[in-house]
């Protein structure tokens, strides 16, 4: 009983370490950040080269619009990798 109260202490003190040291939005800040520059590289790609930056648009269309995933899930790979066991 009193191992679960130390483990439950020890876990709660280093939850506030790491909520003080302020990363829990370090991966949606990160994420955020390629979005704004991979926006920015098609913006300027579009103002240096309409032709071109209009191909990259128009590609990116077709991706996001394709039904098909660029990336498998890879919990659903391994969910179908067990059924086949």
């Amino acid at each position: 009983m009193d191992e679960e109260k130390i483990e439950d202490r020890e876990e709660e003190e280093l939850l506030k370490e790491y909520r003080s040291t302020g990363k829990e939005g370090g991966a949606p800040a990160a994420q955020a950040v390629v979005c704004l520059g991979a926006a920015g590289t098609v913006w300027l790609t579009g103002r240096i080269s309409p032709g071109l930056g209009g191909e990259l648009l128009a590609k990116i269309k077709a991706l996001s619009e394709s039904p098909a995933e660029l990336i498998p899930d890879p919990i659903e790979l391994l969910l179908r990798l067990i059924d086949k066991l």
